[in-house]
């Protein structure tokens, strides 16, 4: 497993990242699965070199931070891993929001249920439109001096959004946004127009999360009936929204092609894809089954070709850009 730093930090992290959503609660949404395959999949991914671990206050109502907590406890040494979650749009929780107070409370929170001294990378879930960016990244440098998060992150922004974060941590010394997790696919590319030019441009890291667009880019024949893969293309709503009833039958045919001209899955397709592109530090992975896991760390020895890329971006349609707002839980 090769690991990539985070440019101005100290942290390594493994090209593949597990990402916790699909583990918590089913009451928040069908497809999620039980506290013991969650920590199946993290022993797992462990075994196989991932060191990177991705969740959020607001997954399953806080339990996917649990999940994850009692996880590294039983399988890893603390030190071994590094532990990313994000704030903000936590709802039925405590707290939510990117105020001062906010941001210090929802970060003890998430402390507790990790049952962790500090959280390797902390990440704002969204832009607050109602709160200055400023007093957001204040709370953020006191949790970094006081060694409760070793650095601070954020995903679902504008690329200006974090250009206006990067200045306002320039001029005012605080911390700054090392890293940005981004929605990246191959039948969503709105990123490259200004975001992952303008990460590569100030050294900011890039997470993709949904690589496989919410399972769509896998989604078609063979998909088992009553499969953990069918189950959430029946229930996700926000899947639905985003690709179900898009114009993307000519990129899956060519994921299909590359994928049977290869002798291999189409979802190992979409993620060497991604791993092609030099700005993508890791790509978070969220696994219903195991083999979702052990299919897509098999993606890293893949090695596309130029004419292959080409074949896959060919029939790209542009959209707009899909952000998060803070007032927005998009799950």
């Amino acid at each position: 497993m090769n690991t990539k730093k985070i440019a101005g930090t100290d942290l390594a992290v493994s090209e593949i990242c597990l990402g916790m959503m699909s583990f918590g609660d089913p009451k928040w949404a069908a497809w999620v699965r039980d506290a013991a395959f969650g920590s199946l999949v993290v022993k797992t991914a462990l075994d196989r070199g991932i060191n990177f671990f991705d969740t959020a206050d607001v997954y399953s109502f806080g339990e996917s931070e649990r999940i994850l907590g009692r996880a590294i406890k039983a399988h890893a040494r603390r030190d071994q891993v590094i532990l990313a979650t994000k704030f903000g749009l936590a709802k039925g929780i405590d707290v939510q929001g990117l105020r001062k107070h906010h941001v210090i409370s929802a970060a003890e929170d998430s402390l507790r249920r990790l049952d962790t001294d500090y959280i390797d990378l902390y990440q704002m879930h969204g832009w607050d439109t109602g709160v200055p960016i400023e007093e957001t990244l204040e709370a953020l440098t006191e949790l970094t001096r006081s060694g409760k998060i070793r650095c601070a992150g954020g995903s679902n922004f504008f690329a200006w959004q974090l250009a206006v974060a990067d200045c306002a941590a320039k001029t005012r010394g605080s911390a700054r946004l090392s890293t940005m997790q981004v929605q990246y696919n191959l039948v969503y590319r709105e990123e490259e127009r200004e975001m992952l030019p303008y990460c590569r441009y100030s050294g900011t890291g890039v997470i993709v999360f949904s690589p496989l667009a919410r399972g769509y880019l896998v989604g078609g024949p063979g998909t088992a009936a009553g499969s953990s893969a069918a189950l959430r293309a029946e229930t996700d709503k926000k899947r639905q929204r985003l690709y179900d009833s898009g114009p993307h039958g000519a990129v899956v045919e060519a994921v299909d092609a590359v994928a049977a001209a290869r002798g291999v899955l189409r979802s190992q397709v979409a993620i060497a894809w991604i791993l092609s592109k030099p700005e993508i530090t890791s790509i978070i992975v969220g696994p219903t089954e195991l083999d979702h896991l052990t299919t897509a760390l098999d993606a890293l020895s893949l090695e596309l070709s130029p004419e292959e890329v080409a074949r896959l971006e060919r029939f790209y349609a542009v959209r707009a850009t899909e952000v998060t707002e803070i007032s927005r839980v998009p799950f």
